[in-house]
C-alpha cells in the first residue's frame, strides 16, 4: 500500500512540476523520504549523441555538508554505457540493486563512495517509450537486500516521469519555436518599416518626373507616347498604392504606429472621407449616401486613422457593389461612435466571414477573379481600430449585401484611463476606531452611490453584520 501510496504520490507531484529539473527534485526528494537512503541524484543522458550519461546537478541530501566530496567528484565523472550503476541501468533499461559499492567498474566513484561510507545503491532509468533518458540512483551505509516491488514502482515512478519530461521538453520547444517565429514577424517588420524611405522615395521620382514630362510635353509627344506615359503613371501609383498598404501593416505589426490624439470636428471629417472616394464611383447606378443622425459636435482621437479606417471601408464597398447604394451611418452610442459602412454589393459567403481581417485573404482567391487588391485592406483596418481602442465586426448576406461597423470611443485617452469601480446600491461596512478616516472614507464612499455605516469596534461590526 505504501508503494502505490509513493507511486501515486510521486508521478502527482511531478506532474505539477513546473519544470524538468523540478520535478526531478521532487522525485529524489519523495523517494529518499520513503526509502530512508540518505542520498539521490539524477544522470542525464548527454545531449550529443553520445550515449553518455552527464550529472545534472541534482540532488537530495540529508546532510549535505557530510557528503560533499561525493557529490564534487560525482559533478565531474560523465558515465559511458555500461560503466558503473548508472551506465548499465542505462545499458539494460531496468531497474538495479547494487550490494557492494567496492566491486562497481566506476573505480573513480567507487572510491569516493567508499569514503563517504557508502555500502549499496539502487538506481532505476526515466523513459520516454524505450529511450532511457535519465537514471535516478540513490545511496545507504548499510547493506540492504533488493527490494523487488520497491524496483518494480521505481520503474513505472520511471515511466511516469519520462511522459513529465517528454511533456515539458515539448512545451518548451512549442514555445521556442514560437519565440523564433515571433522574432522572425518581429524582424520582418522592423525591415519592412525600415524600407519605407527606400521604397517610396525610387517610386515617388518616376511618378514626379512622369507627370512634369506630361504636363510640359503634352502638345510635343505623339498620342501613341502620351497614352504610354499615362499607363507608366498609373502602374507606378498602384504600385506605390500596394507598397505604402504593405508598410501600414509593417508599422501596425512592428509597433511603430502611435494614436495621435487630436480634438476636431467629427461630421467635417465624415464628409471628407466621402468626397474623397467618390471618385471611386464609376458607375451610375451606385449612389454614396450620407446618414449621420446625433452627432457630437467633436471627438477626440486620430483624425488621420480614423480618415483611413473609413476610406479602406469605404472603398471595398464601392468596388464590389455594382447597382444600388454605398451608405456611410453614424450614431453616437453612450461614450462610443458607432460608425457603419452599408452596401448593397455582391455580399460575403457566412464561411468567409471569420477570415476576411486576417492579412491576404481575400473571398475570392482564385486566379481568374475580377476584383483586385492585396487581401491586406480590412486587416489593416482590424488593427488600426483595436489600436483605437475599438472594435470592428461585419455582417453580410451573398447577394444582398454587408455592412462593417466599427465602434470607437469618443475620447480615447479617457477610454484608456482606468475606471474606478462602482459602487452604486451597494453596502458597505466600515470597521474602525479612527474619528477621522472612518467618516472620510463613508463620505467617498456614498458619493460613489453606496450605502456606508461605521462602527467603532469588531464586536459591533458582528453585530451590525445580520442586518447589513
Amino acid at each position: 500500500t505504501t508503494l502505490v501510496e509513493l507511486l501515486q504520490v510521486t508521478a502527482a507531484a511531478a506532474n505539477e512540476a513546473l519544470n524538468v529539473e523540478d520535478a526531478l527534485q521532487i522525485c529524489l526528494g519523495r523517494i529518499s523520504a520513503h526509502t530512508g537512503w540518505p542520498l539521490g541524484h539524477a544522470y542525464m543522458l548527454a545531449n550529443d549523441g553520445s550515449e553518455t550519461l552527464v550529472s545534472s546537478g541534482i540532488w537530495h541530501c540529508d546532510t549535505p555538508e557530510r557528503f560533499a566530496r561525493f557529490q564534487a567528484v560525482t559533478s565531474e565523472t560523465p558515465l559511458p554505457v555500461g560503466i558503473g550503476l548508472p551506465g548499465r541501468v542505462l545499458a539494460s533499461g531496468e531497474a538495479m540493486w547494487v550490494l557492494d559499492l567496492d566491486a562497481e567498474s566506476d573505480h573513480s566513484r567507487a572510491g569516493a563512495a567508499a569514503a563517504e561510507g557508502f555500502r549499496a545503491a539502487f538506481g532505476f532509468p526515466v523513459t520516454i517509450g524505450r529511450e532511457v533518458v535519465a537514471v535516478l540512483e540513490f545511496f545507504a551505509a548499510e547493506t540492504q537486500a533488493p527490494n523487488r516491488a520497491l524496483l518494480n514502482v521505481m520503474a513505472n515512478i520511471g515511466a511516469q516521469l519520462g511522459r513529465v519530461i517528454e511533456r515539458k521538453r515539448a512545451e518548451e520547444n512549442l514555445r521556442e519555436a514560437k519565440d523564433a517565429a515571433e522574432n522572425a514577424s518581429r524582424s520582418k517588420s522592423s525591415f519592412l518599416a525600415n524600407m519605407s524611405h527606400e521604397l517610396r522615395t525610387p517610386l515617388n521620382a518616376i511618378i514626379g518626373f512622369t507627370r512634369l514630362i506630361m504636363r510640359r510635353a503634352k502638345d510635343v509627344l505623339p498620342i501613341k507616347q502620351f497614352e504610354n506615359l499615362e499607363k507608366i503613371l498609373l502602374s507606378s501609383e498602384h504600385l506605390l498604392s500596394l507598397i505604402n498598404t504593405i508598410l501600414d501593416l509593417a508599422e501596425v505589426e512592428a509597433g511603430r504606429m502611435e494614436v495621435k490624439t487630436s480634438e476636431f470636428s467629427l461630421e467635417s471629417t465624415l464628409d471628407l472621407c466621402l468626397r474623397t472616394v467618390e471618385p471611386l464611383v464609376k458607375s451610375e447606378y451606385v449612389r454614396l449616401v450620407k446618414d449621420f443622425e446625433g452627432l457630437p459636435e467633436t471627438i477626440s482621437t486620430d483624425q488621420e486613422k480614423l480618415r483611413q479606417i473609413l476610406i479602406n471601408l469605404l472603398s471595398n464597398a464601392i468596388k464590389f457593389t455594382e447597382t444600388g447604394s454605398v451608405t456611410l451611418r453614424a450614431r453616437a452610442v453612450g461614450d462610443r461612435i458607432a460608425l457603419a459602412v452599408i452596401d448593397t454589393g455582391i455580399g460575403i459567403p457566412s464561411g468567409a466571414l471569420t477570415l476576411i481581417f486576417e492579412e491576404f485573404q481575400q473571398v475570392d482567391n482564385s486566379a481568374s477573379r475580377t476584383h483586385s487588391g492585396t487581401g491586406l485592406g480590412l486587416a489593416i483596418t482590424r488593427r488600426l481600430v483595436t489600436r483605437m481602442g475599438g472594435h470592428v465586426e461585419a455582417t453580410s448576406r451573398l447577394g444582398t449585401g454587408s455592412t462593417f461597423t466599427v465602434a470607437l470611443p469618443l475620447d480615447v485617452a479617457e477610454a484608456g484611463r482606468e475606471r474606478p469601480p462602482g459602487f452604486a446600491g451597494r453596502r458597505v461596512l466600515i470597521v474602525a476606531s479612527s474619528p477621522f478616516q472612518a467618516p472620510y472614507l463613508a463620505r467617498r464612499l456614498t458619493r460613489s452611490g453606496a450605502s456606508a455605516r461605521v462602527v467603532p469596534d469588531l464586536e459591533a461590526g458582528l453585530a451590525a453584520l445580520p442586518g447589513a
